[in-house]
């Protein structure tokens, strides 16, 4: 299981924001990672750091 997360970590590293937040809400079609939604359900937008923390 920790093998697994350490992979998904290092692959995550080389994603793009826009494809990591492709990859989550993929993932979670329930999350709130896009822009737009982020705004207007949070305030803010998802930075790199924290959408790599919530793979």
């Amino acid at each position: 299981m920790i093998y697994q997360k350490i992979s998904l970590l290092k692959r995550s590293i080389k994603l793009s924001r826009e494809e990591l937040i492709d990859r989550l809400c993929w993932n979670d079609p329930n999350g709130i990672y896009r822009d737009e939604d982020s705004l207007n359900e949070l305030g803010n937008v998802m930075t790199l750091e924290e959408g790599r923390g919530r793979l």
